[in-house]
């Protein structure tokens, strides 16, 4: 059964809008405007309902807002941290002034040349090589073969994972947070997380791997996750700007 909105008075909801968006003209982007109610300002939220419907929290799409907005065409938009895609990629749409999405086509002349090593793979083999090195210079860590190394690397990269999913959206109602008992919370949570995820990881190494494999303790496995994660970070930065070798002519 199509769904049928009740009879709005057109010219008061129009007039309200209008309202709303003379007040968005003082706003740069659309910071705490959408989100869980926790992660919004209620003003900056009715502001938003009217520049635009579905709108997604900062953390997950970044709106930035002009009053003088500009008209369909080709532009060019340099981002100077591609880390805020894993394949360094930001799609883009432009809003018109009359709430019309035009998809932005965004182009890298680069691209075609870029090394295209699936996220998860390439982080796999970073903590292959990080944990391995951990195990020839740290003398308390120790893992029985290279295949058992492997086989630990896995369960790092899955742990870790399952944190960083955890930790996302913490460290967005970190920031949404304002200043107060709210904000300490949402901090003390996030760092009992890091700090339980150094055991979480120590305990299932120990349930998993029994004594073929020894991390050491909780300072030596949190030194061992901190260089993964550099090292994660650092590879994905090397792969998004490394060419593929082109094949000679002829």
């Amino acid at each position: 059964m199509p769904f049928t909105h009740t009879d709005y008075d057109g010219e008061s909801l129009d007039a309200t809008r209008q309202a709303l968006l003379r007040l968005a003209e003082g706003i740069s982007d659309n910071a705490r405007m959408f989100g869980t109610p926790s992660e919004v300002d209620p003003v900056r939220h009715l502001i938003g309902t009217a520049l635009g419907w579905g709108g997604l929290p900062e953390h997950e799409a970044f709106y930035v807002i002009e009053s003088d907005p500009k008209q369909v065409g080709n532009y060019t938009m340099t981002f100077t941290d591609r880390s805020a895609s894993p394949h360094g990629r930001c799609p883009a749409t432009l809003g018109t002034s009359s709430a019309i999405l035009v998809p932005m086509i965004m182009s890298d002349p680069t691209e075609a040349s870029r090394v295209a090593v699936p996220p998860l793979v390439a982080d796999y083999l970073v903590y292959v090589v990080v944990l391995n090195l951990f195990v020839q210079f740290v003398p308390q860590a120790i893992t029985e073969s290279f295949s058992i190394s492997l086989l630990t690397a896995a369960l790092l990269l899955l742990v870790l994972h399952v944190v960083a999913m955890v930790k996302t959206p913490l460290k967005a109602r970190f920031k949404a947070a304002s200043a107060g008992a709210g904000k300490v919370l949402v901090g003390v949570t996030l760092w009992l997380v890091l700090v339980a995820s150094k055991f979480v990881v120590l305990k299932l190494v120990d349930l998993v791997f029994d004594d073929r494999v020894s991390l050491g303790g909780f300072v030596s496995v949190t030194v061992l996750i901190l260089v993964m994660l550099f090292a994660r970070d650092l590879g994905r930065r090397l792969l998004a700007r490394a060419p593929v070798p082109m094949p000679a002519a002829g």
